[in-house]
């Protein structure tokens, strides 16, 4: 399946960073997964980008993320559509999901709740990295407990 403007699903990878939090990225916009995902990079994270929410969840079925940062309305479906299969497909091991959306009023009160952190567009690389991070955070704790 091709996402908008025949352009492929998976946009591009840094997933060569053996035993760094790994991180799905999806917009159906190409341009700002590449700019997401060169901005994990830079943190040293393993990131994989998609343009198309269906592609994503078939991945994300069979390989496991960390986390998750994914744009609010996208063609297919939106990130509470979204993150809503991703919990009813791996209960409390869903990874955390990250809203990015034009206003935080365009997201239902009782939808907030689904989500590990929303920012508002445009994001900064360093809002980003904060979110994730505390995105991350209870996934790093638990690991450093076992």
């Amino acid at each position: 399946m091709r996402a908008r403007d025949d352009v492929p699903a998976i946009v591009h990878t840094t997933d060569s960073l053996i035993g760094q939090p790994r991180v799905a990225v999806i917009d159906d916009r190409p341009p700002r997964v590449n700019l997401v995902l060169r901005t994990l990079a830079g943190a040293r994270f393993r990131a994989r980008g998609f343009t198309s929410p269906r592609e994503a969840l078939d991945v994300l079925a069979t390989v496991r993320f960390d986390a998750v940062i994914t744009d609010h309305r996208m063609g297919e479906f939106d990130a509470t559509t979204l993150c809503t299969r991703l919990r009813d497909k791996h209960g409390p091991h869903a990874p955390r999901v990250v809203l990015l959306t034009r206003s935080i009023h365009d997201v239902m009160i009782p939808d907030r709740e689904l989500f590990a952190s929303i920012l508002e567009k445009p994001v900064s690389p360093a809002g980003l990295l904060v979110a994730i991070e505390r995105a991350l955070a209870p996934i790093r704790a638990a690991r450093r407990m076992a």
